[in-house]
């Protein structure tokens, strides 16, 4: 009896089942790979597989269900197209092809099922698309007509294609326990949205006198080399930079009277340029000469009461992952699988020491990004911390950590909480760098006389 078995896949941003290529399979075994390519106003997914069919029961079709606005599909084999059905349920599309002929018990099934998609199930800042994929088995990335801003994979880059980076056999995420791999592209002849970021201090003078002067410093986005930025005020300011370089806005204001309130708005505008994907951090050579007497990047190296580069645990880890490696990049993977896969998230609302960290297993992103700088301080590597914001795509901002680290491509970003290896996403808003664990306050206030309160708000939109 010829028996019609069904498979299922939920695709919804957990997929896969894959489909198919045409190869020697030992038993028990499949082959799986996806291609997915990235256009204006769609996107092509192609799912191939092979795999031998195990069950007593002949195979004559295969089905599959998914959450994703599928606008066509089209199964074939080696030798021509399948016939392919789409059926609409609801809020879900069933897709289903017949085989050419019935797949005898022990015989070797391959096919490939291309699904177009509509991109409208993507998030989006203005023209950026942003999408969490499904990691497993992807073999490649095609960006038709588009461009990459930032992809969270250990690929290859050529062009607009990333493929497998050598020594493996699909585009893996950065963590290794990462199910997805974030995207962010747009189309090639769309700008990257600027961030729009506004914040406004109300100032309230709560004392019983007059104020005669109040001296204001507010800490504010700063230019780096993936992030520019312009300031306008409402009031007369001036600019200044710390000794990390992290920019402040100075504002003065005069005869502040009992009970009188003034308000300082400052409106940022962000322009942000994509990210490169080289894996030539350098070598042990070029750590070494860091770390000479005469170079800079000794001050990159230094512990702290934050970062105890010197601790018994902290020197016997750096040795574990110095041992036989001699590629920055390398040493880099593995001390951020190590923060990434080793501890558990977890807010504190406080700032523990890195070796703290170790003993409590768990932290908020701030103890993950001390504890990354740490490691890589003890493991020659000049690193530092970031701070900033992750805009939410709900429009939530949130204060955020993440790091920087010294190679022989200049000051690269990563961010260990999130697992992104290779620079840090749209979202991350860059405001200060700490080089020697100075936990930078959003504003400092000096008055001549009396008491000053102080509220904050701050809100952000995108420009196209």
């Amino acid at each position: 009896m010829i028996k019609k078995v069904r498979f299922k896949m939920s695709l919804f941003l957990n997929y896969y089942y894959l489909f198919s290529l045409t190869m020697p399979l030992q038993e028990k075994k499949e082959v799986r790979e996806t291609t997915l390519v990235l256009a204006e106003s769609d996107i092509l997914i192609k799912h191939r597989r092979a795999y031998r069919n195990l069950t007593q029961n002949y195979i004559i079709s295969e089905r599959f269900i998914t959450q994703l606005p599928v606008i066509n599909a089209q199964a074939k084999d080696k030798f021509a197209d399948l016939p392919t059905t789409i059926n609409k349920e609801e809020n879900r599309t069933i897709v289903e092809f017949k085989h050419r002929k019935p797949i005898k018990p022990r015989d070797i099934c391959a096919a490939e099922l291309s699904l177009l998609i509509d991109d409208s199930f993507t998030n989006r800042i203005g023209y950026l698309r942003i999408i969490d994929w499904p990691s497993e088995d992807l073999t490649d990335i095609h960006f038709l007509h588009t461009k990459p801003f930032f992809v969270s994979a250990i690929g290859k880059v050529e062009k607009n294609t990333i493929t497998p980076a050598p020594g493996f056999k699909s585009i893996i995420s950065h963590a290794r326990k990462g199910s997805t791999i974030r995207i962010e592209y747009l189309p090639k002849t769309k700008p990257i949205p600027s961030i729009i970021w506004t914040e406004e201090y109300s100032i309230k003078n709560i004392s019983e006198e007059p104020i005669e002067e109040c001296a204001l410093k507010f800490l504010v986005p700063r230019n780096d080399i993936k992030q520019k930025v312009s300031i306008k005020a409402n009031e007369k300011i001036t600019l200044s930079q710390d000794s990390d370089g992290n920019a402040w806005a100075n504002a003065t204001l005069h005869k502040l009277q009992k009970g009188e309130k003034r308000k300082i708005t400052l409106m940022y505008k962000i322009d942000k340029t994509s990210y490169s994907f080289s894996n030539d951090y350098g070598n042990i050579q070029f750590l070494k000469s860091l770390s000479e007497p005469s170079s800079a990047g000794r001050y990159y190296l230094k512990g702290s009461k934050l970062w105890p580069v010197n601790d018994i645990k902290i020197q016997k880890i750096a040795r574990s992952i110095l041992e036989g490696q001699t590629e920055i990049f390398n040493i880099v993977k593995l001390i951020f699988e190590f923060v990434n896969q080793s501890f558990t998230y977890e807010a504190n609302g406080v700032r523990l020491p890195a070796d703290e960290m170790i003993k409590s297993k768990r932290g908020d992103c701030s103890e993950f990004s001390d504890l990354f700088v740490t490691l890589a301080r003890a493991c020659g590597i000049p690193a530092r911390v970031c701070t900033g914001y992750f805009w939410g795509l709900n429009g939530k901002l949130e204060g955020h950590a993440w790091c920087e680290i010294f190679t022989k491509q200049g000051w690269m970003q990563l961010d260990p909480l999130h697992g992104f290896l290779h620079g840090v996403s749209f979202q991350h808003i860059l405001f200060s760098k700490e080089s020697n664990d100075v936990d930078y306050p959003s504003y400092i206030v000096k008055n001549i006389g009396g008491e000053i309160d102080i509220k904050k708000t701050s809100y952000v939109e995108v420009k196209k």
